[in-house]
């Protein structure tokens, strides 16, 4: 080795620090990285099933979270509130609604008056809450 050589510490791919414990580049680069719209649905979909077991006032961020395989900040970085979740929730079960309802063969019924009997029993209290006025 020449006197002029530098002698370089730092190796190649130095080491990443993770956690508490050391990666090499190759394993870092193997990693998977965060999805944050997978992340997103993750939570939505938890949130469907919390909000309808205990309703959107019984329900907990947390048992979302915990669901969800997220944490609660970033349920609160996402959605905001615990109602910005809950409003969310709500479109995203009306869209997979409407989309549920587009595959439906509706022309393949009968007409609407030949499978629809009017219920007897219906006083004018019923049928106002039922029928537009």
């Amino acid at each position: 080795m020449s006197k002029n050589a530098a002698v370089s510490l730092i190796p190649a791919d130095p080491p990443h620090f993770t956690g508490g414990r050391v990666m090499d580049v190759d394993q870092l680069k193997r990693r998977p990285r965060r999805d944050a719209e997978r992340t997103t649905n993750d939570i939505l979909l938890a949130a469907m099933h919390e909000f309808s077991e205990y309703s959107d006032t019984v329900a907990r961020i947390d048992r979302i979270a915990h669901r969800a395989n997220a944490n609660k900040a970033l349920i609160y970085s996402y959605f905001g509130n615990k109602e910005g979740l809950y409003e969310q929730a709500l479109r995203e079960a009306y869209v997979q609604i409407r989309s549920g309802g587009r595959e439906l063969d509706l022309e393949a019924l009968p007409p609407p008056s030949s499978r629809h009997t009017p219920c007897k029993r219906a006083g004018p209290v019923v049928a106002s809450a039922v029928l537009p006025v």
